[in-house]
């Protein structure tokens, strides 16, 4: 079994951030050049000192894992490096209960909201979004007993609709593994499922800490009800985002191309750019939100906007215009629109939309805001007043997120329990 050290990615990251730090030696001369010299110079020093981090960064998913993967926790990539040294630390001086504190902890309403929004680019994941935000809100509540069967339900099913065959999460003939992946490792999932996923026949009335699958849903694990269960429980959740998205890829060792140098640096700045901008990225102030009408005709609200994607998403509503709640929802065009527009029909089946108004609006984060509405649905003759929160996520053609008013990105829905 391989290091996670060694996945492609990481392993080629140490050896070009090498290779970078030995050119930087050389920003002095570059000085001499003229000002496109002076520039490159500029940048090659921002990267000195990048190998000793590198380094203790792509130790720590084994480290992590070493330590934890047995009582049901492992790395991914949305897990903060930081979280990870913390627990780390407390579990080298014997607060092993502490660390798994820490890490129970750090799943609090925030961090859900923000997990899910970044899985929401997952058409699968999407299609169970609806009782995936109840779960979320059982949780928050403390009703563990509640949401755990749910979270571990789910993901079952989730595996199954990504995966090459059809095996859930905790199927022996499941493949949890990915190419260049942290969490689809051999020492990630298929170490989680195999944990997760042992025999459990005796029942047990007593508190426990890890959430057997088999135990909880057959009835014999009856202590499961604690925040530590339900937090690993979400942690598994998250950590599929990854393998998804690289099964939905198709990559492989035999795609993998050499890079140039250039390509390396190029890539860097282009990191280093993007970290700039969320450093300095700030909500719109109170009154410029106050400017955004309450209702209104689409083209009233500016083009590229949070509130106007959902103005365009309730307005196909209202109209019974499907299609254009889809393009809501997955952006641009292509055959997920047709499949998307069905399932919203089919979800909104005897409800209208007579009108709706926008309460409030939220910018959350660079790429995630929240747009608090109030409907009026007719329903059996009557009509009556709901008041929900639409979530939009800035997303690429792939539903990756990206930075708001990048070229490649739009606005997207991205919790449809609206229509319910």
């Amino acid at each position: 079994m391989g290091k996670l050290r060694d996945v492609p990615s990481m392993k080629k990251l140490r050896e070009n951030v090498g290779g970078l730090e030995a050119v930087a030696r050389l920003s002095p001369i570059f000085r001499l050049f003229g000002r496109r010299g002076r520039r490159l110079a500029t940048h090659l020093e921002e990267v000195s000192g990048l190998s000793a981090q590198v380094e203790r960064l792509s130790e720590l998913p084994d480290r992590f894992n070493d330590v934890f993967a047995e009582r049901g926790w492992i790395a991914y990539e949305m897990m903060k490096p930081e979280l990870m040294e913390e627990a780390l630390t407390l579990a080298g001086t014997g607060g092993l209960e502490e660390a798994e504190g820490v890490l129970a902890d750090s799943y609090d309403a925030e961090n859900l909201r923000f997990q899910m929004n970044f899985m929401s680019g997952i058409p699968e994941f999407r299609d169970r979004a609806r009782l995936l935000d109840k779960a979320c809100d059982d949780y928050l509540a403390g009703r563990y007993h509640a949401c755990v069967p749910v979270v571990l339900a789910l993901m079952d099913g989730f595996v199954d609709d990504v995966g090459e065959v059809n095996a859930g999460f905790f199927s022996k003939d499941a493949n949890l593994t990915a190419w260049d992946s942290i969490s689809a490792h051999d020492k990630g999932l298929q170490k989680l499922a195999s944990v997760l996923g042992v025999g459990r026949k005796k029942t047990r009335v007593g508190s426990i800490s890890v959430p057997y699958r088999n135990g909880i849903l057959h009835g014999h694990d009856l202590g499961y009800d604690n925040k530590l269960v339900a937090a690993k429980c979400w942690a598994a959740l998250f950590s599929l985002r990854e393998w998804a998205l690289a099964r939905g890829d198709g990559r492989g060792p035999e795609r993998e191309t050499k890079e140039g140098l250039r390509e390396t640096f190029r890539k860097l700045v282009d990191l280093s750019r993007q970290e700039a901008v969320l450093a300095a990225w700030e909500p719109r102030s109170v009154q410029e939100l106050s400017q955004i009408p309450m209702q209104g005709d689409v083209e009233e609200y500016a083009e590229g906007t949070a509130e106007r994607c959902v103005v365009e998403f309730l307005d196909g509503w209202r109209r019974g215009n499907f299609g254009q709640m889809a393009r809501s929802v997955c952006g641009g065009a292509g055959p997920e629109i047709g499949r998307r527009a069905g399932q919203l029909r089919s979800m909104a089946e005897g409800r209208v939309l007579a009108s709706f108004a926008i309460v409030e609006v939220k910018d959350v984060a660079a790429a995630i805001a929240e747009v608090e509405v109030e409907l009026e649905l007719g329903e059996g003759g009557e009509v009556r007043a709901s008041r929900k929160t639409v979530r939009v996520l800035y997303a690429d053609g792939a539903g990756q997120p990206k930075m708001a008013g990048a070229e490649a990105g739009s606005w997207r829905v991205v919790n449809l329990d609206v229509v319910w």
